[in-house]
Parts: structure tokens; C-alpha cells; sequence
């Protein structure tokens, strides 16, 4: 028999297909996403050493510098869908959908299905979380791990047994294994949450003796601080090794039998990770805020330049970055952060007060319900912290989207229940101070919008700010029906969704480029950002996007050797590699790696591989003396042949470095040069 319907299902389907529709739509305007991973899926896929050692080009000469299962995850959807853009998200974009699920669920569970429902959507619609669901970069991956491991380390935590803590950090160990330390910013939680909950512990039989009468009953014996330490122990070690394997099984394998170790110093994977987060790079790219300077002259359309030059500035200046001051507002200050998880930080921030200061007994940590606003308000405040503090990349940021969304559905749901019961202030408080912050970053981003746009989140703004206010006059006053409490309380909370929900959904037109990875308001082009991109569309070039090489492959293959083994040799992946592999599936040796600062070959290696004919073509930028493989590129240069740009280059491409050399300092002005046997010494 057909069970009937359940209409209180809709809200989270509703939910559900929204999450689908931000993740999934129009998906093609992202290309290959980040085309870096995207290459090295492509080249894993010819071979099971290529995909086991994560090989990032075909002839496995150095690999990627991420761990394996988002990648192996990503490279079985490559085999089945075949390699494309859409394919290499496609998981990403399912996995973003499936973690709001299970938020949902894991709320639901304690908190009814009011807390469920919120905690769901705020998640679903915050920008960064829609961001990082439209990329290849492991991020919503990364998340559904981490969730899955929530369940049992609540369960650890309630009931002190140690399997439920081990398999939680196992799940922790398989996110550690792809996006490495990231994964273990949620361990404080799991283990501060064990160590602090008042745990049942197994039940154990009990005889007491009575005047000659024998009483036997059944107590949970609590679990002791020393013991707890104990399991902590062993987990950690659990943790490690979970962690570890893949890293020690890679460096257990003799070094000529598998790709060298991208980004690492000593051709280890242990080395990598150790060091990885350690090292101190530089992490502005040079794209993102370097202003012309007005000494550069060009020799070609110098009016129209100019032009784009002016333009350029203009946007810069629109386009905020990240390299903010440090400190406990940093998240709530005009740069792109706040845009992608600023929107629904204070109502998060009053959920976590509003939980602690109404439940008097959540010190003790008895009930689950207390251990889960524990374990998510450590999670949240340690996020928190550390993205007020800490450098990170824009899309670290989706990590933070989930005790936010959580702490929300909470806290809504309690201090709804507050309102009614007590007429608290709590619920006008954190909904108006939610609108108050909202608003300000309308004003931030306000050069990006459209008048009408902008205009239609004041009007949006100014309802949600009269319903909040009504609620606080009213919270006194006693009604026959609570109708009208309930019809504002609803527009209040819908006035907070509407802004980060068309915020995340600019992500479905605008494309979220390799450098920025985010969504939000600053993705709505204002004019001069239209007339920045047409411009260098004009020359073949866009914004993370990817130039026409086809003159340059066909010019590769045309005159390929008899003996050449690699296409073409670059000073790193983002020089041409990745697109050429991407492209055409050739080998291309990328001398440093995925930076150009990997020291893979000497220069005796390399003089072999030109003695033997393998290689044969040599690109050489001008920033090549930075490098690592600096001596082997100011060789070529000084022994090979140039190769004439008209020969190799599309004319728009070379007008297009041009540009961005002289407006941006970045230099791809490269030459190309010819090595053959015979220049060998």
C-alpha cells in the first residue's frame, strides 16, 4: 500500500532542489574550473600509476600537490562522464546538495524540524558555500566528511565509548586525505566535546546485600577524566595513521617509479605535509591589485589602452580583496569576505549566547542536545577565530558555513519559542542586528549593482527592518491569535535570506574565475567591469579565462622530432601546461612544477633528455631567474634557437600579454626556443 504523502517533506525538497539549481546550473560558464586539477584528471586517467600517485601530466613527471580522494573522486566522474568541466564538478556540485541534507538531518534530529529546516537553507544559500559547490576544488567534499563524522562523535561524547570516537576520527582521517590540514579544524570540537560531556558509560550490573536480601540493579558507570585521555590517545593515533598512509605508502615507493612530489622540497609526500603550511609564499597574486603606474608606454591603440587602463583602476578598486587587517571585525569589513559568510554571522553569534545563557544545565552536558550546541559553538568559534586572524584563501571560507547555518537553525527555533513564551527582546535583536550588517555590505557593493537591483534590497531591507521593529513594540502586548507575531516573524526571516540568496545566485551568470572563487554581490558586473572584460575579450583574452593555442599546438606537432617524447617543456603548469594537456592530452614537462619553484631536474638530467632527443621545444618567460630551474632555462637560452612569435603565436595573444604585463606585472611574454642534440656539449 502507497503511504500517504507527507506534506511537512516539502519544505526540505523545496530546499533540496534550491541547493541543486544554485550548484548545477549553467555550469559551462565555470570551463574546466580550476585547470589545474582539471589536467592533472585528465592525465591520471591514462594509466592506474598515473591515478594512484596523482600524476599531473601524462608521462608522470611530477604530481599534484593535493591528497587523493577528491581527486580520485573526481577522476571516476572523468571516467564515466568522460573529461569535461561539467564532469569534474559534478561531484562537488552533488556533494554541496547531499551535506545540506544530512545538516538537516543531524538538526532535525535534535532540534525539530523548524531548527532543520533553517539550518538547511541558511546553508544552501550562503555565497560561499554556492561558490565552492561550482568548482573542482574538494571543498563541499571536504564537508561532507566532515559531517559524516559529527554523528558519531556526538555519540562518543553522550555515551563515552570509544569505537563511536575511533570511527569519527577515521571519517576525519579520509577528509585529512583531501584537503590535508583543513580537514582538521574540526578536531578541537570533537575532542573539547568528548572531554567535557558528562558520559552515561556502559550499563554494568549491580548486587547490593539488605538484611539478608539481595538487590540487584543496572547503572551507568561514568566515564573518568583519566580514562577519557586514554581513548583520546588512541584515537589520535587512529587519526594519524588514517591520515598518513596514503602520504607513507607514496614515499615508500623509490622515487624513479613515481612522479616527483609537486610542491615539496625533498621529493616526499610526509615532507609535504609537514611543511606545506608552514612555508611562507607569496600569496597576492599579481593580478588582483597592482594599479598601473603610468610609466609603460605600448606601442599599439595607446588611446584605447588607455581607456582600459582607466577602466581597470575603477574596478580594482570595486573588486575588493582579502588582504585586510586582522581582527575580531575582519570578516565584517568592506573586502570580499564579508560577502561570501558575513550575511547570517550575527544571527549565528546571538544563537550561541541565546543557547548558553537559557540552558542552565548545559554546563553539564548531559543531554544531546546540549553536547550538539557544544560541539557546533566550538566548531563556529574556533572558524571564527581563525578567519579573523589567519591568511586564507577566499574558499576556506565554506567551512565556516556550516556551524554558522547550524547555530542559526538553533538558535531561531529557541528564541522563537522564547518570544512567545516570555516576550524576549532576543529574536527583534538578532533578526534587526542581522539586517543592520546585511545592509552594510548592500553599501560595500553598491558600484556592482544595477539601479534596479539595488533598489529592490533597500525595498527589501526597509520591509524586513518595519517587521523587526513591530516585533520588538509588540512583544508586550497580548493578541486572541498570534498571527500577526507569526506573519512578522516570517518576513523578518525572509528579509534576511532574500540578499545572500540573490548574491549566491550571481554565480549562475557570472563565472567564478580561478583567482576569486566566490559569489555574492561583487560577481554582479557593474560597467566598468563590462568594459574591462570585452576589452581583453577583444585580444583573445579573459579573465580566468584561457587563450586560443591552437596556432601554438599545431605549430608543436607540425614539427615534432622522431624521438621527441614531450610536446612541449614550460618553467610551470600554469604556463601553458595545463591548457596544452587539457587540449590535446600530450606530454608536457612542467620543469617546476605546478609554481615553477620545484627542483626536479638538474641539468645534467636535462641535457640527457635533449641529447636523446625527448625534448625539443622550451618555453622561457623573464622571470625564469627566480626560479629553481633557473639554470636550465638561462641554458636553453643561451644554446637554443628563438623561435619567432609570428610563427607560433596568435597576434591577439602577444598584444594580450603585452597588457598584462604592463598593466598587471604579469609576465607571459615568453619565448620559445628550439634545443637539439647537437647543443649538447
Amino acid at each position: 500500500m502507497i503511504k500517504k504523502f507527507n506534506k511537512d517533506k516539502l519544505p526540505i525538497i523545496f530546499i533540496l532542489i534550491l541547493s541543486f539549481i544554485l550548484n548545477i546550473s549553467n555550469l559551462k560558464i565555470q570551463g574546466y574550473g580550476n585547470e589545474y586539477y582539471a589536467a592533472g584528471i585528465k592525465s591520471m586517467l591514462t594509466s592506474f600509476k598515473n591515478f594512484f600517485f596523482l600524476s599531473f601530466d601524462p608521462s608522470g613527471f611530477v604530481s599534484l600537490n593535493k591528497p587523493p580522494i577528491g581527486l580520485w573522486i573526481q577522476g571516476i566522474f572523468g571516467k564515466i562522464f568522460g573529461v569535461s568541466g561539467f564532469a569534474l564538478i559534478l561531484p562537488e556540485a552533488l556533494a554541496g546538495t547531499l551535506c545540506v541534507f544530512i545538516l538537516y538531518i543531524l538538526i532535525k534530529r535534535y532540534f525539530g524540524f523548524i531548527a532543520g529546516i533553517m539550518a538547511a537553507l541558511i546553508l544552501a544559500i550562503t555565497p560561499i558555500y554556492v561558490a565552492v559547490s561550482r568548482t573542482n576544488d574538494f571543498q563541499t567534499i571536504l564537508i561532507l566528511f566532515m559531517l559524516l563524522s559529527i554523528m558519531p562523535a556526538i555519540k562518543a561524547a553522550k555515551t563515552g565509548n570509544i569505537k563511536y570516537l575511533i570511527v569519527s576520527v577515521i571519517i576525519v582521517g579520509i577528509a585529512f586525505n583531501i584537503n590535508r590540514l583543513e580537514s582538521f579544524i574540526i578536531i578541537p570540537a570533537i575532542y573539547l566535546t568528548y572531554i567535557f560531556s558528562e558520559s552515561e558509560g556502559e550499563k554494568r550490573v549491580i548486587e547490593r546485600y539488605v538484611c539478608g536480601i539481595t538487590f540487584i540493579t543496572q547503572e551507568r558507570e561514568k566515564v573518568s577524566l583519566k580514562a577519557k585521555i586514554k581513548c583520546l590517545i588512541l584515537a589520535t593515533i587512529v587519526l594519524l595513521v588514517v591520515s598518513l598512509s596514503w602520504s607513507f605508502l607514496v614515499d615508500l615507493v623509490p622515487v624513479n617509479a613515481r612522479p616527483y612530489v609537486g610542491d615539496s622540497t625533498t621529493n616526499s609526500e610526509i615532507e609535504l605535509v609537514l611543511n606545506q603550511h608552514n612555508q611562507v609564499s607569496n600569496k597576492i597574486n599579481s593580478n588582483t591589485n597592482l594599479n598601473y603606474d603610468g610609466d609603460n608606454t605600448l606601442s599599439y591603440n595607446i588611446l584605447n589602452e588607455n581607456e582600459f587602463i582607466k577602466n581597470y583602476n575603477e574596478w580594482n578598486t570595486i573588486h575588493k580583496d582579502n588582504k585586510t587587517q586582522f581582527g575580531i571585525f575582519r570578516l565584517f569589513q568592506d573586502n570580499n569576505l564579508s560577502d561570501q559568510i558575513a550575511w547570517f554571522l550575527p544571527l549565528a553569534i546571538i544563537s550561541f549566547i541565546v543557547s548558553i545563557i537559557n540552558r542552565r544545565k548545559i554546563i553539564t552536558l548531559k543531554s544531546t542536545k546540549n553536547i550538539t550546541i557544544m560541539f557546533f559553538s566550538i566548531w563556529f568559534v574556533i572558524e571564527f577565530l581563525y578567519f579573523s586572524f589567519v591568511y586564507s584563501n577566499i574558499y576556506d571560507l565554506a567551512t565556516l558555513a556550516v556551524p554558522t547555518a547550524a547555530l542559526c537553525g538553533i538558535g531561531i527555533k529557541k528564541m522563537i519559542q522564547i518570544y512567545r513564551k516570555n516576550k524576549s527582546m532576543w529574536l527583534s535583536l538578532s533578526l534587526g542586528l542581522t539586517i543592520i550588517v546585511q545592509y552594510i555590505i548592500v553599501i560595500y557593493y553598491r558600484e556592482n549593482l544595477s539601479y534596479l537591483l539595488i533598489h529592490l534590497f533597500y525595498l527589501d531591507l526597509g520591509i524586513s527592518i518595519i517587521a523587526v521593529f513591530t516585533l520588538f513594540k509588540i512583544r508586550n502586548k497580548k493578541f486572541t491569535n498570534n498571527n500577526l507575531k507569526n506573519g512578522l516573524i516570517v518576513i523578518s526571516i525572509i528579509g534576511c535570506l532574500i540578499i545572500p540568496l540573490i548574491g549566491s545566485s550571481a554565480s549562475l551568470v557570472y563565472k567564478t574565475d580561478g583567482i576569486f572563487k566566490g559569489a555574492g554581490l561583487q560577481l554582479f558586473e557593474s560597467k566598468t567591469q563590462q568594459n574591462v572584460n570585452n576589452y581583453m575579450k577583444n585580444y583573445g583574452v579573459e579573465f580566468g579565462g584561457s587563450e586560443d593555442l591552437s596556432k601554438f599546438i599545431n605549430f608543436l606537432n607540425e614539427n615534432k622530432g622522431e624521438n621527441q617524447e614531450y610536446l612541449l617543456v614550460t618553467p610551470s603548469a600554469s604556463v601553458y601546461a595545463q591548457n596544452i594537456i587539457l587540449d590535446t592530452g600530450d606530454k608536457v614537462m612542467t620543469l617546476g612544477g605546478r609554481t615553477g619553484n620545484d627542483d626536479i631536474l638538474t641539468l645534467f638530467a636535462f641535457k640527457q633528455l635533449v641529447r636523446e632527443g625527448k625534448v625539443k621545444y622550451v618555453l622561457v618567460g623573464n622571470e625564469t631567474n627566480s626560479f629553481n630551474n633557473a639554470s636550465i632555462m638561462n641554458w636553453v637560452k643561451n644554446v637554443g634557437k628563438v623561435i619567432p612569435n609570428s610563427q607560433w603565436q596568435d597576434t591577439n595573444i602577444t598584444v594580450a600579454n603585452n597588457i598584462l604585463y604592463n598593466v598587471f606585472k604579469n609576465d607571459r611574454r615568453d619565448t620559445l626556443y628550439e634545443v637539439t642534440p647537437n647543443d649538447v656539449s
